[in-house]
């Protein structure tokens, strides 16, 4: 299990949910922690169940995608070594979240459904 946070830095940084094990959760802790969605072979769906799910998204080389297909989806995104960054580049980059563990594909899903206002800026 991992936590990820709006904001970086020691001090400014917020717990806004955790990803473990496929799933994505809103909140902290044992009782105030809701399922938003999940993520599995790159993929990122918001919502759960066999028919209560939308794929919404993709993760792949380091990069947070919104939208599916081919042609239907836009970088929003960048992982990359603990922290999370709005826009993708060299220079077009903003840090707006880190996160803990080594789940790199568990961490854009985070991003992409717990994150997405700031993913969008």
């Amino acid at each position: 299990m991992a936590k990820i946070y709006r904001g970086t830095g020691i001090f400014g940084k917020d717990a806004i949910g955790i990803f473990d094990d496929g799933k994505v959760y809103k909140g902290t802790g044992l009782l105030g922690k809701d399922l938003v969605g999940s993520y599995k072979d790159g993929k990122i769906y918001s919502g759960s169940g066999l028919i209560g799910k939308d794929h919404i998204g993709q993760f792949k080389d380091h990069k947070i995608y919104k939208g599916t297909g081919l042609f239907g989806k836009e970088a929003v995104g960048t992982i990359k070594d603990g922290k999370i960054y709005s826009g993708t580049g060299l220079f077009g980059k903003d840090a707006i979240g880190s996160y803990e563990g080594d789940d790199e594909e568990g961490a854009a899903a985070a991003a992409l459904l717990l994150l997405a206002e700031e993913l969008e800026d």
